[in-house]
């Protein structure tokens, strides 16, 4: 067992806001209600190993906490979703390597698309995993969004080739 002195855990400063913008196909309200209805699911949408629990789902906030094992022991997260309908959310995590607090908003771009800009930063919590550097932090999350636009998308074409 790790002593307790061992460990860095004072909070890191926070990192300079990361910008994410992505254009959705799809019309806004559709973007709104998929983008907030966070689920145990979404790991898969991830591929990721983390498994996912809703703790609370209102029509004003939203409370899950995540956890998945990694070669530093394991990653928890606890996150806090305050819902902002028609266009946007604010999402406060806090977890045992780092701290995020992200804004997103949804622009209408005509009737079938709309444009998500994310807005967030970081701070490292526990110094023993690796604080990625800012292109590659960008790279990652800008490639999850690629595939929750995809799935998104796909959703939707279901749903509106049902419709028809």
């Amino acid at each position: 067992m790790r002593s307790s002195a061992l460990l860095d855990v004072k909070p890191g400063p926070w990192v300079t806001q990361y910008p994410i913008d992505v254009v959705l196909n799809a019309p806004l309200k559709f973007a709104y209600s998929w983008c907030t209805d966070f689920s145990p699911l979404d790991s898969k949408l991830e591929k990721g190993n983390y498994t996912r629990w809703i703790l609370e789902k209102t029509s004003a906030r939203i409370v899950f906490e995540d956890l998945a094992k990694t070669k530093t022991g394991w990653s928890w997260q606890r996150c806090i979703v305050t819902l902002n309908k028609p266009n946007r959310w604010r999402m406060e995590m806090i977890g045992n390597y780092r701290d995020v607090i992200a804004h997103y908003k949804l622009i209408p771009l005509g009737t079938n698309r709309t444009r998500l800009e994310l807005r967030y930063k970081v701070r490292q919590t526990l110094r023993i995993a690796p604080m990625l550097t800012r292109t590659k932090r960008c790279q990652r999350n800008m490639q999850m969004w690629q595939k929750f636009s995809k799935a998104l998308e796909r959703d939707y074409s279901k749903m509106h080739a049902h419709e028809k």
